[in-house]
């Protein structure tokens, strides 16, 4: 299955929904969380609110980002092995095995604060 076949399957939106479900329970309704996907990768999308950062990230200068970059990288690097059974399940799922699973961090207004690959 392509990946982005996938993303818009009802699959995806099932995962959607039991991840908003989770992680908004655990962000106080701070973050959401979508999938985007190109080519042989998938984006699993995590959007924070303007509220979790008191800002919409239209005005947040380059010290700001790279200190939130620093934040992300840091709660990355504890959550990391979490991620990878993820990454390996929807490996599986979508049948692609050189699929390529990228985690993003964005502000509302869209502007990436953080992706690594897993």
């Amino acid at each position: 299955m392509a990946v982005e076949d996938w993303v818009s399957s009802e699959e995806a939106a099932q995962y959607v929904e039991v991840l908003n479900t989770t992680i908004g329970a655990m962000s106080n309704g701070m973050m959401t969380t979508e999938f985007e996907g190109e080519g042989n990768t998938l984006s699993m999308v995590f959007v924070l609110s303007a509220e979790a950062l008191g800002t919409d990230g239209s005005d947040l200068t380059d010290e700001q980002k790279s200190a939130v970059e620093a934040q992300m990288q840091q709660q990355f690097d504890g959550l990391k092995d979490q991620f990878q059974p993820m990454r390996d399940e929807l490996k599986e799922t979508i049948g692609t095995s050189d699929l390529v699973v990228q985690i993003v961090y964005r502000t509302s207004n869209g502007t990436e604060l953080f992706h690594h690959e897993l």
